[in-house]
């Protein structure tokens, strides 16, 4: 079986405090998929019980750290699968990028896996699931566009956004979350939410005239300081056309909307 994995970006990206206890981040995010940005996974199962993995990026572990492989593994230690399956991704999202790669690759094993070895399991028996994997990944079950809460993994879905071209520039810089997360001022972060609900009416009416005012992200208020190539980089998008060009995630890819 293959399957796309699309890569996503984050139209608005609220960071709301942290979780005491957890040490989670609580957010309030919009994301979106990227019609044209997407890992091509290949699944095979097999009689031997092992999971297989290889992938095009060698800068990708194929290991237990990979994010298929954890997919593989809790379906197949929940459910007592004693088959095997081979895991081929042909990656094309750029590592560290802010555009949920790893999250998407491993929604789309969970998805294919349930269908190969007919578990039949429903969205959110999947959701308890993709959790252990990451926030990000809960909302690659669902894809198009959708409002993430709490710590991202509180799912609605959005009407589809239509008439918009997505462009990416990888600016080199690998940022890991959890490291972006360290950098940000909590007194600055939350100040826009307004413009998240903005956002949010905006795409429920399906209309997108002033959806570049309200684009934002709280991890450009300490990510893009520290790395002028990622502002030099939206401003190359702005020069081409872009009505809006921002940092995805905690970057260092930018995408801006046409």
């Amino acid at each position: 079986m293959q399957i796309k994995a699309h890569a996503k970006i984050n139209l608005a990206l609220d960071i709301l405090g942290k979780d005491k206890i957890t040490d989670y981040h609580f957010i309030q995010t919009v994301i979106t998929q990227v019609p044209t940005l997407f890992d091509t996974i290949e699944i095979r199962e097999i009689q031997a019980d092992k999971i297989s993995i290889d992938c095009s990026n060698k800068d990708l572990e194929a290991d237990e750290t990979n994010t298929c492989y954890k997919a593989a593994k809790l379906l197949k230690e929940k459910f007592k699968i004693n088959k095997g399956v081979e895991i081929k991704i042909d990656k094309k999202i750029p590592l560290s990028s802010g555009l949920g790669g790893g999250s998407s690759d491993a929604a789309a094993v969970l998805k294919a896996l349930n269908e190969i070895w007919h578990l039949n399991l429903k969205t959110p028996e999947l959701e308890e699931i993709a959790i252990q994997i990451g926030m990000d990944t809960v909302f690659f079950l669902y894809g198009g566009t959708c409002v993430c809460s709490h710590f991202g993994d509180n799912i609605y879905p959005l009407p589809e956004l239509k008439n918009i071209e997505i462009q990416i520039i990888d600016t080199g810089v690998k940022i890991a979350s959890a490291e972006a997360y360290k950098q940000i001022d909590y007194k600055k972060i939350g100040q826009q939410k307004q413009l998240t609900d903005q956002l949010i009416s905006l795409l429920k009416s399906q209309k997108i005239e002033g959806l570049e005012k309200l684009i934002h992200n709280d991890f450009e208020l300490s990510v893009n300081k520290n790395h002028p190539q990622i502002t030099a980089a939206i401003e190359e998008l702005k020069s081409k056309g872009a009505t809006s060009a921002h940092l995805s995630g905690s970057g260092g890819c930018v995408f801006g909307l046409f």
